[in-house]
């Protein structure tokens, strides 16, 4: 039983089924979840809930092409933790968030356990381990 609210993350992805995937996977893991194929429709989530404790952004969206485009929800809300999507080179894609905290990186294609790993390693709670008995 999950004792408390956990957080709700968005999802970034302008694929619909990749964004179905990660929107699956992390409302299986307890997480409320929003979801945005641009990064228009993503700082308008983000701007009407302020509630979100972390995004998930694909590095190339139909209306940003710039792979440091995320650090723009930290307009939003600062310091939101991003994990960043991708299947282009980890070291490419991570070369523009240099120096930034709460930044983390997972490769395009990936399963519902790297995507909790990469959650975890961001220090983002999962909220169905709350639950769980080792």
């Amino acid at each position: 039983m999950i004792s408390d609210f956990a957080g709700r993350l968005l999802v970034i992805e302008d694929e619909p089924l990749v964004r179905m995937f990660a929107v699956d996977a992390l409302s299986d893991m307890g997480f409320e979840v929003d979801e945005a194929a641009t990064a228009v429709q993503a700082r308008e989530v983000l701007s009407s809930q302020n509630r979100h404790i972390a995004a998930l952004a694909d590095v190339k969206l139909p209306d940003r092409s710039d792979v440091g485009w995320a650090l723009e929800l930290r307009e939003v809300i600062p310091d939101l933790p991003l994990l960043v999507l991708s299947g282009m080179d980890e070291y490419l894609v991570l070369d523009a968030y240099k120096g930034i905290e709460k930044v983390g990186f997972l490769q395009k294609p990936y399963n519902q356990n790297a995507l909790q790993m990469a959650l975890e390693q961001l220090g983002i709670r999962i909220p169905t381990k709350e639950g769980t008995q080792g």
